[in-house]
């Protein structure tokens, strides 16, 4: 491919369509609002170039290979050349996954072929289209592996309208506008056929168009349809529901089969690349291509016969995790990057799941403290509430929480007061040197005229932290008075200590470390 400037900066990001599929490339170009150049190959000497304004797709150049509906390279500027930019972008989500792409940012390979970047176009009514033209089964199989049997929802402020859906899929659409729906009954209802039901499954989940309902809240089964009568629960798979037993009149090779299903699907996630696939630590890319493929002969979703439909979004999961692992184990980059996790102890997907929550809740607890020391409650409340849904076992999560809530005006009285010491209690219970539980609870004997129990708890975060300057003032001036006032401060804003006075000497354990200012 031609390039017309001497000034070509090094790409910013590379790789392969099968790594990152062409329509996830667009979504994250206009996710990120990209200006610049992608440029891609595919195998034959088919190539591509589209330069990007602004996240949406501008200009387009290719090639007129053998077999191509692109049509020679041609300038761009009136309205078939917006349809010729539409034509390159549907023609390149037919390339295989070998084809590369490489991405120059800020960089216009496409300066000399006149056009408009003004007039950008919407890459979103193209997506269902290229989707189906070379469907990402290995994303599309792990996507859906991951929610499992939950049920989708649309998303609040979604715009499916924008997607320019034919008929029968915005049929299908008209279910999820009714109430939530596992992606069986979407196929079901609106007849759509299974496969393209999970493809435009996936692509509402890549847009953000619905949401994943946890398994517990899903909808039962959809009227007249059969289903299994379970005789007990098996193993709970993770972020799963209970699976049920194989029902009686099911002949015993499928009922072994259903049975290694469940099973499978309850232990997969605690397993790592290596044992899901069954291959040693030393495979080369060859073994683990062969030892996948032998496993999707067994394992694929749509090998299953139709008595083990219940079962199919188990295998789908276990599935799923396979192709994770093949897709890992061979590129060189991804595989030495896995094998050092494999090293640290978190090679599995369990422990990747918990690493990366424990992770995301200690950045919120961290934005909620930035909050709190700025005196915005409200947002400090919101980010301290996600940590603990993330993390429930960090006391301090617990201790701000609970101050957090003393704080509002409607928790003055003795009663709410209380409630909120009891709260601080937990904390402790969860970390005895927790310096914030002890401190804020502090405040709040104060609050309850309890000045012995106030200084015992001041004392106790002087110890924790002799560099609490809060604590080691309300030390001294409880002893200066011999116990500390029986009236509440005048306000609750006073009770609290002043802007910047948390600190993190005492945080223990690893988030401590990390985040230790």
């Amino acid at each position: 491919m031609a390039d017309p400037t001497a000034n070509r900066p090094a790409p910013t990001a590379s790789g392969t369509l099968a790594k990152t599929p062409w329509v996830h490339l667009l979504l994250y170009a206009l996710d990120k609002a990209l200006q610049g150049t992608m440029e891609l190959e595919a195998p034959g000497g088919r190539r591509a170039t589209v330069f990007f304004a602004g996240g949406r797709p501008a200009k387009a150049r290719a090639s007129a290979a053998a077999g191509s509906s692109i049509g020679a390279p041609a300038p761009m500027g009136g309205s078939s050349d917006l349809a010729h930019l539409g034509r390159v972008l549907v023609e390149v989500g037919t390339w295989p996954g070998e084809a590369t792409y490489a991405y120059y940012d800020g960089f216009d390979a496409l300066h000399d072929s006149g056009g408009d970047a003004a007039r950008a176009i919407d890459p979103w009514p193209l997506l269902w289209g290229i989707l189906r033209e070379q469907p990402p089964r290995a994303h599309v199989d792990a996507a859906l592996a991951r929610i499992g049997g939950s049920a989708l929802r649309l998303a609040r402020g979604g715009d499916l309208a924008r997607l320019a859906l034919p008929a029968q899929e915005t049929r299908a659409l008209e279910l999820l506008r009714a109430r939530p729906v596992r992606v069986a009954d979407l196929a079901a209802g609106a007849g759509l056929g299974e496969p393209a039901a999970r493809l435009l499954a996936y692509l509402l989940l890549v847009t953000r168009q619905v949401e994943v309902l946890p398994a517990s809240a899903a909808p039962g089964p959809s009227a007249g349809r059969s289903s299994p009568v379970p005789a007990k629960a098996a193993p709970l798979p993770a972020g799963g529901a209970a699976l049920p037993e194989p029902p009686a009149s099911l002949a015993p090779e499928l009922a072994e089969r259903w049975r290694e299903i469940t099973a499978r699907a309850a232990t997969i996630d605690r397993a790592d690349y290596f044992g899901m696939l069954d291959v040693a630590r030393d495979a080369t890319r060859d073994d683990v291509e062969a030892a996948f493929l032998a496993m999707a002969k067994r394992w694929h979703p749509d090998r299953l016969p139709p008595e083990l439909a219940p079962v199919r979004d188990a295998c789908s999961r276990v599935f799923g995790r396979m192709s994770e692992a093949r897709s890992t184990l061979t590129d060189d980059e991804q595989r030495a990057r896995y094998m050092r996790l494999l090293h640290e102890g978190s090679g599995t997907p369990e422990t990747q799941e918990t690493v990366a929550k424990v992770v995301e809740a200690a950045t919120n607890f961290q934005k909620a403290e930035v909050c709190f020391k700025r005196n915005d409650l409200a947002q400090a409340e919101t980010f301290c509430r996600k940590a603990l849904a993330l993390d429930p076992t960090q006391a301090d999560y617990h201790a701000l929480a609970a101050w957090l809530l003393a704080l509002r005006p409607e928790s003055q009285s003795p009663e709410k007061t209380t409630e909120c010491v009891a709260l601080m209690n937990k904390a402790l219970a969860l970390n005895e040197r927790c310096e914030k539980a002890y401190f804020w609870r502090g405040m709040l004997h104060k609050r309850l005229g309890k000045g012995d129990l106030a200084l015992r708890d001041f004392q106790r975060a002087a110890d924790i932290n002799p560099r609490n300057i809060d604590a080691a003032r309300e030390v001294r001036l409880g002893q200066m008075r011999g116990a500390l006032p029986s009236k509440p401060p005048a306000g609750a804003r006073e009770s609290a200590p002043p802007a910047g006075s948390s600190n993190d000497a005492g945080k223990p354990g690893l988030l401590g470390r990390l985040f230790k200012k």
